[in-house]
């Protein structure tokens, strides 16, 4: 931020002390942010008030990519609040909806996500070009949705139920209780020791399967 507000300053300056555009200051952000490849992990909203009294808001990522938006939502939170602005935003807010719609949807993002803060700073921009800071208190009940979701019992259908028995580590199934040598499961490949006749080599396999893992010992050369 530092670096971006030197630089708007030195384009301020070249340029007759004119007003920087928002769209200049939001250019000079990606220019930064792309330099580092998103490496910088930061994300920015940008917003003011053009000579022309016209009104900006851009939001500007990591890696420099940026959208014209009417309203945004950035950080660890941004999903709970933007829930919030699309529900409750609409195109002619005046100043006090706009303050109380911000605070809703800033600690609907702090309630569901443990690494954002415990309090709302608000950054109002007015037509007049003045910047006013105010920080507000957290509501303490959690907003209501404009639209709650009721899911009635037994909306579910239930397709299909398979049950499977579990069997505690270390214990064997005895005879053909055992799934892995049941004639409808899974069963040894063919091979020297593996053929279903042979009783004594099914026993060890079936305990060698079902047994506790055996160390593995490596022989020093």
């Amino acid at each position: 931020m530092e670096v971006t507000r030197a630089q708007l300053e030195l384009h301020r300056m070249n340029t007759g002390f004119r007003k920087v555009p928002v769209r200049c200051a939001n250019q000079v952000m990606r220019q930064v942010l792309y330099r580092f490849d998103g490496k910088m992990v930061a994300n920015v909203i940008i917003g003011g008030v053009d000579a022309d009294f016209k009104t900006h808001l851009f939001c500007t990522r990591s890696d420099g990519t940026t959208d014209t938006v009417p309203f945004t939502s950035l950080g660890s939170g941004c999903m709970a609040a933007m829930s919030v602005l699309e529900a409750r935003w609409e195109q002619n807010l005046d100043e006090e909806s706009a303050r109380d719609l911000v605070r809703d949807a800033v600690a609907v993002g702090v309630d569901n996500d443990l690494q954002s803060g415990n309090n709302v700073c608000l950054c109002i921009i007015r037509s007049d070009f003045s910047v006013h800071w105010e920080e507000r208190a957290l509501n303490k009940e959690t907003p209501i949705r404009a639209f709650p979701l009721v899911i009635k019992p037994g909306c579910t259908t239930i397709l299909s139920t398979i049950e499977h028995r579990v069997v505690p580590w270390g214990e064997a199934l005895e005879g053909d209780e055992c799934p892995g040598f049941r004639q409808e499961g899974l069963s040894l490949p063919p091979g020297p020791g593996n053929s279903r006749g042979d009783a004594g080599e099914r026993v060890n396999r079936r305990h060698e399967y079902l047994g506790p893992p055996k160390a593995k010992r490596r022989r020093l050369e």
